[in-house]
């Protein structure tokens, strides 16, 4: 555009040599190898992708960044030894230093007679005081105890950089010093942030992506340059987390007044009610809708696996969940759906937390608490304890859940793991629950039957069983449905449905 400003100014030809299909030129001109329009009158420039016109060779490709044109004029360019590809950085200037009091300081002392003098290091680190009066407007520049300093030259009064460095100085390297925060002789071991590093999971939002991450790639990079690191990055994976809007549809923020406060939801439902709720709203990387109305719903989910696990391990006494009579059969299968679902939850969940999934990780825990709940009902706390096989369930299942909600709701899960379990420790410390994807395997599988679409029946089949006998068994469901019908197609979905088109 800048071009062809110019080129309107100064009364300059302006070439067509890219045009979009729709342009009224583009029909007499996409075969045209040489060049027949040699001035048109537009208002401003073709800035599109399009089709290169009356450009010789070039003619009929594409013409735009990274496209087919674009890659044959460089190739021929290159061939010619008139040009070569390169690629071009641009990076805005830091500004280091602000008048800031809580920035790190720089370690310079200016001197009358020798200039500006680095502060000896035996004198290093340089420290902000501490009695500063911000609410009265004092700066570093009017702290007379900190200004007010002697040069290490020649011994005569100075002054003290009263400038300090912008935060993310410190920021783009402070995790290297989590490594190693004792030492006095430099800001880290090597070999000890050489072990820690780099990074595994970053968080944070987008706005990241262009300030933090690049400040800390490029420390990183200096720093391995010095042989102080042996890696590139500072970070393996990054997680962007959605913004959180009001209900107005407006994002929250402190400036715009609209965040809500976590205290009084902290004070009526507890810190991992309200942590959980905040994961179980959406993936972590989405925009979330803040609503409250959820969270009661979390905080009664939460108190009954509370008497869930109690009753698991026969702590339950007068809460217990069971209906009030023993049905061996109900019972029986009850366990063998639990004893499916611990193995299939604790699969999903490890993966569903691999990737930050964490609103499927808490409904998959809710579906397993959904199946102990239907065993605790089925058998009572002595018919559990009489069966062997019961009581060896019983306790798994318990511990199973404990150790799937620890990284949820961290408060809750210490205290049922010493409480109810009577464990030593912090469950944090113990091997996270595994898994048999053979035992999560079901014996019977239940399919919806559908004719064109809409569900008229269930039927329980045998989760091996083949697609023939299947199909079969679908049509005999509907038998009565399909007098009269010609099929004209049958769809399985494994494990889901079967799907009938009759007319």
């Amino acid at each position: 555009q800048r071009d062809f400003e110019f080129a309107r100014k100064y009364d300059l030809p302006i070439i067509p040599i890219i045009l979009g299909e729709d342009d009224p030129l583009y029909p007499q001109l996409k075969d045209e190898q040489n060049r027949v329009v040699t001035s048109v009158d537009w208002e401003e420039a073709y800035g599109a992708e399009g089709t290169l016109v009356q450009s010789g060779r070039f003619t009929g490709m594409t013409g735009g960044k990274h496209s087919e044109g674009e890659e044959a004029v460089v190739a021929a360019l290159v061939e010619m030894g008139r040009g070569k590809r390169t690629v071009e950085f641009r990076l805005r200037d830091w500004l280091i230093s602000r008048q800031r009091y809580w920035g790190n300081p720089i370690p310079a002392i200016h001197c009358p007679h020798c200039g500006v003098v680095p502060v000896p290091e035996e004198d290093l680190p340089v420290r902000l005081p501490e009695d500063i009066d911000l609410a009265a407007g004092e700066t570093l520049a009017t702290h007379a105890g900190f200004v007010n300093t002697t040069c290490p030259v020649c011994g005569e009064p100075a002054k003290r950089e009263t400038d300090t460095m912008d935060t993310f100085t410190c920021s783009s390297w402070y995790y290297m010093r989590y490594t190693d925060p004792h030492n006095v002789h430099g800001p880290f071991d090597p070999a000890k942030a050489n072990a820690w590093m780099p990074v595994d999971q970053y968080i944070g939002g987008i706005e990241h992506a262009i300030l933090h991450l690049l400040y800390s790639r490029f420390f990183t990079k200096v720093l391995r340059d010095c042989g102080l690191l042996d890696f590139d990055e500072p970070f393996t994976n990054l997680l962007c987390q959605g913004m959180v809007l009001d209900a107005h549809g407006d994002v929250m923020s402190k400036s715009k007044g609209n965040v809500v406060s976590p205290e009084e939801m902290i004070a009526e439902y507890g810190a991992d009610a309200v942590r959980a709720y905040i994961l179980f709203l959406g993936p972590p990387e989405k925009e979330k809708l803040w609503n409250e109305d959820g969270l009661p719903g979390m905080y009664k989910f939460l108190n009954r696996l509370w008497r869930q696990v109690h009753d698991l391990v026969g702590k339950a006494d007068e809460d217990t969940l069971f209906a009030g009579s023993v049905d061996e059969k109900a019972a029986r299968a009850a366990a063998d759906k639990l004893a499916r679902e611990r193995h299939r939850v604790v699969g999903k969940v490890s993966a569903d937390i691999e990737r930050n999934n964490f609103n499927t990780a808490i409904a998959a825990i809710m579906e397993l608490s959904n199946a102990a709940g239907e065993f605790l009902r089925a058998a009572d706390a002595e018919t559990r304890a009489a069966d062997a096989d019961y009581a060896a369930l019983s306790q798994e299942v318990a511990e199973v859940l404990v150790k799937l909600m620890a990284p949820i709701t961290p408060h809750l899960s210490d205290e049922l793991w010493r409480v109810a379990l009577g464990r030593e420790g912090f469950v944090y410390d113990q091997p996270w629950a595994a898994f048999d994807p053979e035992k999560a395997k079901a014996d019977e599988v239940e399919l919806a039957v559908q004719i064109c679409g809409k569900v008229k029946t269930r039927i329980m089949v045998a989760a091996d069983a083949p697609e023939p006998d299947i199909l079969e068994a679908a049509r005999a469901a509907v038998s009565d449905a399909l007098v009269g019908k010609e099929v004209k197609k049958e769809v399985y979905v494994p494990g889901r449905l079967v799907n009938i088109v009759a007319v």
